[in-house]
């Protein structure tokens, strides 16, 4: 999920803990005060924490995609340990003494950020690191507006309500555009047909902009099916796309009768049909793309004098109307040498680097 989600939702937990009793014989009822402020700060901090490990994506991008994005940093198991160093830094630095109530703030502000990563495609890997098992259940894509704009309606009302008991009550807001987003899900999945998804697996994606829409895969003999399909017509959706310079956004996606289904070949299974695609498929080389890839496709080959290049990507995220973020390529030299090459993100397969 985007930063800026993450930083929201952390400014709100922070206000919920209680704080700890003073241990002062003279006013026991005292508490130890923490201003609404300080707590916003921390919970912020402990909120974007996970996201730490970004600094790896200079050494190796693809490794960083693959294997150490959202692992140890977003691990349940070593969440203790992060909320214990970081609480630790902010008693130091800062003059919040309440160590118990700094703690808890921090503690639960990094699980949040833990459960709301997992809601998104990309997987989060809770019990790194004694399993890579990633937890994900493709309910929000990683920019969800109306998620976002509830949380920030959350905050406006718990900024009022911070004195107050039922001040908990304001997570009610996001919690119920969550089970909004998990019925559309459900409502969509029941109307398909028997027969496009028996014995099948399929897998239904959140797309940008709006939970109204989402993108359908469907694993099928050794190939891909890939369809774009609607519950209802939004129509902030189409604002926002035309805010990014997409135009008619909307009329990608199908309602589930009027599906228009594309099919893509998986590189793992073409080693009789195109023997080239998979020897670039299957260097060692390109394992970590293999392994980060749910639904691999080939995009196509550019050549010069020197190099031929093979480039995949992952139908996970080929949104309407906007080029794919990860794409790979697996490139054999004059020497029959091979290498990797990857596209900046939102390029033309042109600018290669």
């Amino acid at each position: 999920m985007d930063a800026f989600t993450h930083v929201i939702t952390g400014s709100i937990l922070a206000q919920l803990p209680q704080c700890q009793r003073a241990q002062n014989r003279h006013n026991s009822n005292n508490r130890i005060q923490v201003s609404w402020q300080k707590r916003a700060v921390i919970g912020s901090l402990a909120a974007i924490l996970p996201d730490i490990d970004y600094l790896l994506f200079w050494f190796n991008p693809l490794d960083f995609l693959a294997y150490w994005h959202r692992a140890e940093t977003h691990s349940m198991i070593l969440a203790p340990v992060w909320a214990y160093l970081l609480s630790w830094l902010v008693i130091k630095f800062s003059l919040v003494r309440n160590v118990k109530l700094v703690f808890s703030i921090v503690f639960i502000c990094l699980l949040s950020h833990i459960f709301i990563d997992s809601l998104t495609v990309f997987g989060t890997q809770w019990f790194a690191p004694f399993s890579d098992l990633q937890i994900k259940w493709n309910l929000l894509f990683v920019i969800d507006p109306y998620f976002t704009l509830s949380l920030i309606f959350s905050g406006i009302l718990l900024y009022f309500l911070r004195s107050n008991s039922r001040k908990y009550w304001v997570l009610l807001l996001p919690c119920s555009y969550l089970a909004l987003v998990i019925f559309i899900k459900i409502q969509l999945v029941e109307k398909l047909s028997p027969e496009a998804i028996e014995g099948q697996t399929i897998s239904m994606l959140p797309q940008p902009f709006s939970p109204f829409y989402w993108q359908l895969l469907v694993e099928h003999d050794q190939k891909i099916q890939q369809a774009y399909l609607k519950y209802k017509t939004d129509p902030l959706a189409s604002t926002l796309s035309s805010l990014f310079g997409i135009k008619d956004y909307s009329d990608y996606f199908n309602q589930i009768t009027h599906l228009h289904w594309q099919t893509s070949d998986n590189p793992s299974y073409l080693n009789n049909q195109s023997p080239e695609i998979y020897q670039a498929w299957t260097q060692p080389e390109f394992k970590a793309f293999n392994d980060f890839s749910h639904y691999p496709i080939f995009i196509g080959k550019t050549q010069t004098a020197d190099i031929s290049c093979y480039w995949f990507s992952d139908l996970r995220y080929h949104w309407p109307g906007i080029i794919p973020a990860f794409r790979y390529a697996s490139c054999r030299d004059g020497n029959n040498q091979w290498r990797i090459k990857r596209l900046k993100y939102f390029s033309n397969i042109s600018q290669t680097i």
